[in-house]
């Protein structure tokens, strides 16, 4: 890949129930999802976003093997601990452009049991990304707890058999926690774009 690039990443169209759903929120409208835009995510990425999309992925195959390729000990959320390690090691660009499609209606990512089996270890998998790869020592542990508690909300509502949060994650799982997150975010993200 040209410009120094080591893996390439480009925007998608989310297709479910054979429609696209593209309500991607105010920031991205404003400042990513524009054609020829290049982000070249940092650690501060990871504070809002999961992984990058499983489709239009373009990875030097170098980069891949040094990396050691996905680590089944986090599945099912395996490609989000290795974006992770490939942004901290190497050069990523994503291209917000929608050139290609994602259909849900047969993810295994949305499937419940995939859905309790990452409610187990959600907050432990954000811990990691955060303190042993980006090495940040604690620092954002409440935002790993608070990321925690939005996802369990969701899940425990459809799928009741989701054991109960850990009491030190429950006590993030209020409107303050909920509203801290959402304004550090945001602040995040407007000096990412910036950077």
């Amino acid at each position: 890949m040209g410009g120094g690039i080591d893996s390439l990443h480009v925007g998608t169209n989310i297709i479910h129930g054979g429609v696209i759903n593209n309500n991607s929120g105010f920031f991205n409208k404003r400042y990513f999802n524009r054609p020829g835009h290049i982000q070249f995510p940092s650690f501060k990425y990871f504070l809002y976003r999961a992984n990058f999309s499983p489709s239009g992925n373009c990875i030097k195959r170098s980069v891949v093997l040094d990396l050691g390729g996905y680590d089944e000990r986090f599945y099912p959320a395996a490609d989000y601990e290795f974006d992770a390690r490939l942004v901290k090691k190497y050069k990523v660009g994503i291209l917000w452009e929608r050139l290609c499609n994602v259909y849900t209606d047969e993810s295994t990512s949305l499937k419940p049991e995939t859905i309790i089996e990452y409610s187990k270890f959600g907050c432990e998998l954000d811990k990691r990304v955060y303190n042993e790869i980006f090495d940040c020592k604690g620092k954002y542990d409440w935002l790993a707890a608070v990321r925690c508690c939005y996802g369990y909300d969701e899940c425990r509502s459809q799928y009741p058999s989701i054991k109960p949060l850990a009491p030190e994650i429950q006590k993030y799982n209020t409107w303050f926690w909920r509203l801290f997150y959402r304004v550090y975010v945001n602040i995040n993200r407007l000096i990412e774009i910036y950077e």
